[in-house]
């Protein structure tokens, strides 16, 4: 049925798609060769990293595949909240608790001029940093930073 023939990839899968396309555009997967060397991958994205490249030893992320008649034993994962986005929650999280969560924050990294407003609720309420990173219980969650 239609409904069994489309699903969500996981992570490493997604890693590994990304693996079979640089290498076949780097024209070092072709049929009935197996290259002598081929392309790691890292794929940073919003709120996860993937990584993927020949496995050099067995492990629980290692993909065997069979491509162009060639096998492959490929490292596959992916690393959920060091993506581009969460990483920033991350950077914004630590910048509230060095300076005990004034209103105006400074970002060095920001643009001159840009003013960046974030509320406590849309910072702290993302799995990736409401355990490890929520530095202040006391606030309200409507409270507002305003970084500059």
């Amino acid at each position: 049925s239609p409904e069994h023939q489309v699903r969500i990839i996981s992570g490493s899968e997604e890693g590994l798609s990304g693996w079979i396309s640089v290498n076949i555009l780097m024209r070092q997967l072709f049929e009935n060769t197996k290259p002598i060397e081929t392309y790691g991958v890292s794929d940073f994205g919003g709120g996860s990293t993937q990584l993927s490249f020949i496995a050099p030893h067995a492990s629980k992320q290692r993909f065997t595949m069979n491509l162009f008649n060639a096998t492959y034993d490929v490292y596959s994962h992916s690393y959920l909240c060091y993506g581009q986005e969460q990483s920033r929650l991350v950077y914004l999280s630590q910048l509230i608790k060095r300076t005990n969560a004034t209103s105006s924050i400074n970002d060095p990294c920001l643009q001159s001029g840009y003013i960046q407003n974030i509320t406590y609720k849309e910072l702290f309420s993302t799995a990736c940093i409401h355990r490890e990173y929520a530095p202040i219980t006391n606030l309200n969650q409507s409270t507002t930073f305003s970084f500059v």
